[in-house]
């Protein structure tokens, strides 16, 4: 049988990762990943899983309208309960949480 081409494999690992990532998102999460499928790449949707799955770790923590639901069951509906808040606030704190990495990654000066 004939190896797969490194691309076409890396596409298929990726895809096996997304429904992974996929399974802990809300469920309405598939339906925009299926809506973006031909216009990016898999490492493109891996990414945008990922960063989707940190927006709704940050909701849960910080909005008690999406607090008590499990991330898999958050409705689709609880979008309209968002507001430009929590957006600003999220972004915030991943602009301090950047900000404190990049510190932390830089060499200690020597004394």
């Amino acid at each position: 049988m004939k190896e797969k081409a490194y691309h076409e494999q890396v596409n298929i690992n990726n895809a096996l990762k997304l429904r992974e990532q996929l399974l802990l998102l809300p469920r309405f999460c598939g339906d925009y990943f299926r809506g973006i499928e031909a216009s990016t790449s898999s490492r493109t949707r891996i990414s945008y899983a990922y960063d989707l799955w940190i927006f709704f770790e940050f909701l849960m923590e910080r909005n008690p309208s999406v607090a008590k639901y499990k991330m898999r069951d958050i409705p689709i509906t609880i979008l309209d309960a968002i507001c430009p808040t929590d957006i600003e606030e999220y972004l915030e704190e991943q602009y301090i949480n950047e900000i404190l990495k990049q510190q932390w990654d830089k060499p200690i000066p020597a004394s």
